[in-house]
C-alpha cells in the first residue's frame, strides 16, 4: 500500500480502539514493530494500520499472538486471500450471532412464565458449561481442564449460585472502576485482576499470574466472552485484559 502519511501511537490507538499500552507491547514482541523518529518516538504508517487490522481479525478467529506473528511474517502471506477467508468467517459468525439473538428474544418473550430466580440463571455471567464440548475438544489434555472438570463435578446448585454471584460482583466492580476513570495500570485494576485470578484458582484450577494474564487474549478474541463481559460496561473486556497484563506481565 502506498504510504501517504505517518501518525503517532496515540493516533493509531484512537483510530483502532487498541490501547497505547497494547501497541507498545506489540512493538516490543515484534508483532507490530513501529518506526522511530530520531527523538525515539514511535511512528506508524498506513501499512502498519493494515497489519494491525490483520492482527485484530486473526485474534477474533482465536489465534494466539505467536501464531499471528508467524502468519504475517511468512514469505507466502497473501493479505487479499486472508481478507477473503476472514470475511467468510465473519459472515458465518454473524449468522450464528443472529441465531443467538433470536434465541434470547424468544426467551425474553416468555419471561413472564418463569421465576425471577430462573431469569437470574439465564442471564448471568459467562457459564463455561455452555461450551463444554468445545472446551473439551480444545483443552481436554491440559492439566487445568482436567482439574476444573474434577472439581466442578462435585459442585451443588448452591455452589454454582455462589460462584456466579462472586463472578458477577467482580465484573460489576470492574465496570464501576472503569467507568469512574480508573486506568488499566491503577491499583484498583490490579486488585480486581487478583480477585478474579483467585476466583478461578479457588473454584476451577490453580492458575499463576502469568497464565492468568494470557487469558486476556482469549477474552478479546472470542465474541462470546466479549458479549458477556461487555454486558457489564462497553469496553470492559479490553480494559480488564489490559489490567491483567499490566498486573502480571513485565512489559
Amino acid at each position: 500500500m502506498t504510504q501517504t502519511s505517518h501518525f503517532s501511537v496515540k493516533k493509531l490507538a484512537t483510530l483502532s480502539g487498541v490501547s497505547i499500552r497494547t501497541l507498545h507491547y506489540y512493538d516490543k514482541i515484534g508483532l507490530l514493530p513501529a518506526e522511530r523518529r530520531s527523538s525515539g518516538y514511535r511512528i506508524y504508517s498506513q501499512d502498519h494500520a493494515l497489519r494491525l487490522q490483520q492482527i485484530l481479525l486473526q485474534k477474533s478467529m482465536g489465534l494466539s499472538l505467536e501464531a499471528i506473528k508467524q502468519a504475517l511474517d511468512a514469505d507466502d502471506f497473501d493479505a487479499t486471500a486472508q481478507l477473503k477467508t476472514q470475511r467468510a468467517f465473519l459472515v458465518e459468525r454473524a449468522e450464528d450471532m443472529r441465531a443467538m439473538i433470536a434465541a434470547v428474544d424468544a426467551t425474553l418473550a416468555k419471561a413472564g412464565e418463569v421465576s425471577s430466580e430462573d431469569l437470574s440463571a439465564l442471564f448471568g455471567g459467562f457459564d463455561p458449561a455452555l461450551y463444554a464440548e468445545e472446551a473439551e475438544q480444545r483443552w481436554a489434555q491440559t492439566d487445568a481442564f482436567k482439574t476444573s472438570r474434577r472439581r466442578t463435578k462435585s459442585y451443588t446448585d448452591a455452589d454454582w449460585t455462589k460462584i456466579k454471584s462472586e463472578e458477577a460482583t467482580i465484573w460489576t466492580d470492574a465496570a464501576a472502576a472503569m467507568t469512574s476513570g480508573a486506568t488499566c495500570d491503577s491499583e484498583a485494576a490490579g486488585k480486581l485482576s487478583e480477585r478474579h485470578r483467585q476466583h478461578i484458582d479457588q473454584w476451577y484450577y490453580g492458575i499463576s499470574g502469568t497464565a492468568y494474564a494470557a487469558l486476556g487474549d482469549l477474552w478479546e478474541s472470542d465474541a462470546r466472552f466479549i458479549a458477556n463481559i461487555d454486558a457489564y460496561a462497553e469496553g470492559l473486556t479490553g480494559w480488564f485484559a489490559e489490567a491483567a497484563r499490566h498486573k502480571y506481565l513485565t512489559i
